[in-house]
This record gives structure tokens, C-alpha cells and sequence, in this order.
């Protein structure tokens, strides 16, 4: 599933700092954090605000340490564990992705305790891991959202219904608020949740973050 990424928006001046700060926010959001902390290394920290230099070290503090363990239910918490160590390994270049892919499926294939007979592919077991943590009474959405395999996590949802006048017809509209996220997948990951999905669409509803709406 590709999910589009919300607008990102830099503040204005300085301006040679603001053009550098969208250099680095570009090369995370094309999924290269080892371009996007040497872009972020070259900037003159002076020349940033405070809001800009907690951004820096955020991204400093999550690429430059193993991931940090969330208050979560057991397997949900492990899962997410797996994620976030695939995404710094291919984002930080540390290995070829499918490398990185080879080393999230055995993970999840031993977080699930999956026979070794079960020779289920990453898309397949990465369901598997949604199904877990919903067994978990939490939310989350996996897939693909290139070039990456996707995990957002939520811990609240509320289905509300709109009545939507068109030139012919009344429509109802099925909108799923989105609430309390855990992860915001690998681009709020890679950005510190500065830029991230807004919401999806199935056939049935629309998903969409509330914090976003």
C-alpha cells in the first residue's frame, strides 16, 4: 500500500539554513538517513531555531542510538522493535535492503512462532504481524510504503459518519479518526514526526489521522 506523505513545511529564515533543512528532510523522506544526518552535520547549528536544533537532535538521538523500547503489549512491542532496527539498518545503509528485509522477516517469523515448514513471504507475515497487534487491542496498518515495508501503530479509532450533499444525490461518507500513535511509520520515524501519512482510503471508509485532519 503506498501512502502519500504529508506536506512538510520548513520555516523561512535563515535562508541558507532553511534550503539545507529541506535537504535533509528530502534525503529522509527518499529513505536515506546516512545523506540526510551528513546534510544535517554541515549545517550551522547557531543558525538554527530552537524549534530546528530539537528537530537536529531528535534525529541525532534516533539514528544515532538503537531504537527505544515502547510501553507496549508484548508481541506489539517486539514487532515494532523489529521495524524500527530494519529502518535504521537500510535508512543508515548498513546493510543492502533486501539484506534488511532477510533479517525483519526471520525476526517477525520468531516473534509469531511461525513453523519452519511455513514458508510464508514478508508481505504475507507482515500481515500476520497487523494481526498480532490487534490481538493486542491495538491498531495498525502495514504494506508497503515505498521504498520501505510500513508499520504505523495507533491506539484509538472513532468511525464517524458524514452526510455529503452532491449536485444528484445525498452520499454517506465513512471518515475513521485515527488518535494516540505509537509510530507514524518509517517517514515519521525518519523525520521525527514532522512529515508522515495523513490518511488512506479503502473502498469502504476514510482513514485519516486526527491530529492531521
Amino acid at each position: 500500500m503506498l501512502i502519500a506523505a504529508a506536506a512538510l513545511t520548513i520555516p523561512g529564515p535563515p535562508a541558507a539554513t532553511a534550503a539545507d533543512l529541506k535537504k535533509v528532510y528530502g534525503a529522509a523522506l527518499g529513505g536515506d538517513m546516512a545523506r540526510a544526518l551528513a546534510i544535517l552535520d554541515s549545517i550551522d547549528v547557531s543558525q538554527l531555531s530552537p524549534k530546528d536544533s530539537t528537530a537536529r537532535e531528535c534525529l541525532k538521538r534516533t539514528f544515532g542510538n538503537p531504537p527505544v523500547h515502547e510501553d507496549l503489549p508484548p508481541k506489539s512491542g517486539q514487532i515494532l522493535d523489529a521495524y524500527r532496527t530494519y529502518w535504521q539498518t537500510a535508512m543508515l545503509r548498513r546493510a543492502p535492503q533486501a539484506d534488511a528485509e532477510r533479517t525483519l522477516l526471520g525476526t517477525l517469523r520468531s516473534i509469531l512462532a511461525i513453523a519452519p515448514t511455513d514458508t510464508a513471504r514478508l508481505d504475507d507475515v507482515s500481515e500476520r504481524a497487523r494481526l498480532a497487534i490487534a490481538g493486542e487491542r491495538l491498531f495498525a496498518l502495514t504494506g508497503v510504503t515505498l521504498p520501505y515495508y510500513e508499520l504505523m501503530i495507533w491506539r484509538t479509532q472513532e468511525p464517524t459518519t458524514y452526510h455529503v450533499k452532491l449536485p444528484e444525490r445525498t452520499i454517506e461518507v465513512h471518515v475513521v479518526f485515527l488518535d494516540d500513535f505509537v509510530s507514524l511509520g518509517w517517514a515519521g520515524y525518519a523525520t521525527c514526526g514532522r512529515a508522515h501519512s495523513g490518511g488512506w482510503a479503502t473502498q469502504d471508509s476514510l482513514f485519516a489521522l486526527k491530529s492531521a485532519y
